[in-house]
């Protein structure tokens, strides 16, 4: 026996939050029944608002679907938050990957400047070929994530590389002192992305924050010294930057989204 809800009911209305003038509208249905033994579960669809015959399905099944529902609210909600509307239009080109806790998105290789400060007077700008790289931004706080891949097409076994980029620890986590990206909030989805990139492409770097910024055979690993000194050289043969010159991580793009997503 199932018991189910009238919408028409005051006591739906004041339980449950609606939309003005909207009429719920039952979906699906989850039955749970004790056997004696253990419980099963059915789930039914609804036809001409009157449920259908049960399918039995695991707990997993069970647990699966309602995530699914929690998801998509999160979404709507995070987006209605953001814009005052639900989700509507296009999207950048650029994000690869998004859910209710993050945004991800490629920026390609390109010729552009890139500047460093040494100590508090010394400035140094070089002009080289950025490699491509793997942004990951949290939507529900201003952390911000940078990676290297090799191929624009970004799939969920994409080797990942650290970025070779200075104020960036061994996580891949972006340390963006005076230069913040915005919030998720308020603002188109291209202006967020192109505001997250200015926090490296516009950055005065002033020291690394791991050993492994470049493939170096060195003792210890990479210095600041060594990473301009390699940006250096690089910019000077006027050429683009390989998988050779990268240090591979142990991560493919899946372990870095969820990484990021918890």
């Amino acid at each position: 026996m199932f018991y189910l809800h009238d919408p028409s009911k005051e006591r739906f209305k004041r339980d449950i939050k609606l939309e003005p003038h909207f009429k719920p509208k039952l979906k699906f249905a989850i039955g749970f029944f004790d056997t004696g033994i253990g419980f099963a579960s059915t789930i039914h669809s609804v036809e001409n608002g009157a449920l259908g015959i049960g399918k039995p399905v695991s707990c997993g099944e069970v647990i699966s679907a309602l995530n699914n529902i929690m998801q998509e609210e999160a979404e709507q909600g995070l987006l209605r938050e953001r814009t005052g509307k639900d989700r509507v239009g296009w999207t950048d080109k650029r994000v690869i990957f998004e859910n209710a806790s993050i945004v991800a998105w490629v920026a390609p290789a390109t010729k552009r400047a890139m500047w460093f400060r040494i100590g508090s007077d010394r400035r140094i700008k070089l002009n080289p070929y950025w490699p491509r790289l793997l942004f990951i931004a949290h939507k529900s706080s201003m952390q911000l994530r940078v990676y290297c891949v090799a191929r624009a097409n970004v799939t969920p076994d994409t080797l990942i590389y650290h970025a070779p980029i200075c104020n960036v620890n061994a996580q891949g986590v972006i340390c963006q002192g005076s230069a913040t990206r915005p919030e998720y909030k308020g603002i188109t989805t291209s202006a967020f992305l192109d505001e997250c990139e200015a926090v490296i492409y516009d950055s005065n770097f002033t020291h690394v924050n791991h050993n492994q910024t470049f493939n170096h055979k060195g003792r210890n690993g990479v210095t600041t010294e060594a990473h301009i000194a390699h940006w250096k050289r690089i910019e000077k043969a006027q050429r683009k930057t390989t998988t050779k010159d990268l240090v591979r991580t142990s991560w493919r793009a899946s372990d870095v989204l969820l990484g990021a997503a918890q």
